[in-house]
Order: C-alpha cells, then sequence, then structure tokens
C-alpha cells in the first residue's frame, strides 16, 4: 500500500488536489481495498473519488460519475452501512 500512498502525493503534487488525475488514483486505490476486503478504507477512497469529481464541472450530472456513486453504494451495503449506501446510490441520479 506504501506505493499507492505515494503515487498518491506524487499525482496531488504534479496535478493538484481536485484533479481528474487525484481523483482516478483515488478509485484505483479504493479497488486494491476492496480486493483485500478491507472495505472501511475501500469506502474512505471512493468518497474521495466521488467527492473529487463532483467538483469537476466537466463531470457534473455525468454517468461516469453515476457509477462512481453506484460503486460506493455497492461497497457501503457490503460493509453493511445500509443507510449511507442508499445515500450514496441517491447521488446516482
Amino acid at each position: 500500500m506504501n506505493v499507492l500512498g505515494e503515487a498518491w502525493e506524487l499525482y496531488e503534487m504534479a496535478f493538484g488536489t481536485q484533479s481528474e488525475q487525484v481523483g482516478n488514483c483515488y478509485l484505483e486505490i479504493a479497488i486494491v481495498h476492496s480486493r483485500k476486503k478491507d472495505m472501511e478504507e475501500a469506502i474512505q477512497f471512493q468518497q474521495k473519488a466521488l467527492h473529487t469529481f463532483n467538483q469537476l464541472e466537466k463531470y457534473s450530472n455525468t454517468e461516469y460519475l453515476a457509477h462512481i456513486a453506484i460503486t460506493l453504494s455497492e461497497m457501503q451495503e457490503k460493509a453493511s452501512k445500509y443507510e449511507d449506501a442508499l445515500e450514496s446510490l441517491m447521488q446516482a441520479k
């Protein structure tokens, strides 16, 4: 996980914290944690990705943003966070 953390820091320095590149890095880190069955960390990074892409005008109201929200909802459901999952799903509209 150290390598991913270093990549994330490099992306933030190179592109800024609210960038597409950093958002994609968050998504990749979320996937790694999800595959390791570390749902708390996966959820945290998926939320960061959703927030980042939500701030980028070109992703406003897109299927890509909805996909991120749906994936977050699925992760929260796996972690038995049903209310959070429903709330995330509402963001996918």
